[in-house]
């Protein structure tokens, strides 16, 4: 990876894709958001189909052969979270049931083989980082102590050389409504 400072785009949130497929008007969008001045790379999203695009994962994965080289990718597991989130509420790395932190860790593993796929398309390392959201919903009671910190070790082997951000664990606090846990990088 290059390593130049610059901007790493959330350009998922934007993409025409959003609206229904349309691959011309896609292809001319994510070339040129990767363009922009100051961008060095782009955040793509992990979709429970277990690919990076909305409609076509494949199609994705050619697009960005065609991208500047210099570009970075940072994969984003929160529109797979939510949509778990919405099957089974007690799914994430921070659930208080094994069964709903099993089946988080089964989907991060998921997400390290559409990275793995992004690099294999790709030829070199250009996964900056993986953003993990660890889920699930607020609930009456906390997590057990270590809980969400258990899937750790498995996921530092499947991330090859991506970095980690772990971000919105949401957690009951007494006499408060919610409090967000503090994200952090690896």
């Amino acid at each position: 990876m290059s390593g130049s400072a610059g901007l790493i785009l959330g350009s998922y949130a934007a993409a025409p894709a959003l609206d229904g497929w349309n691959p011309e008007a896609e292809a001319a969008f994510l070339h040129a958001a990767a363009r922009l001045p100051g961008v060095s790379g782009l955040e793509v999203p992990f979709y429970p189909t277990g690919q990076l695009h909305k409609y076509d994962g494949d199609w994705f994965l050619e697009q960005v052969r065609q991208l500047p080289d210099h570009l970075t990718f940072v994969v984003t597991t929160v529109p797979d979270t939510m949509s778990r989130q919405d099957g089974s509420a007690d799914f994430g790395l921070a659930s208080l049931t094994s069964a709903g932190r099993q089946a988080a860790v089964a989907r991060a593993a998921a997400a390290s083989e559409a990275v793995r796929a992004l690099t294999a398309a790709l030829g070199r390392r250009a996964v900056l980082a993986v953003h993990l959201f660890s889920a699930p919903r607020p609930v009456l009671h906390g997590v057990p102590a270590g809980a969400a910190g258990r899937w750790l070790p498995r996921w530092s082997s499947w991330r090859g050389s991506a970095g980690t951000v772990h971000g919105r664990c949401w957690s009951i606090v007494t006499r408060q409504y919610m409090a967000k846990l503090r994200s952090r990088a690896s």
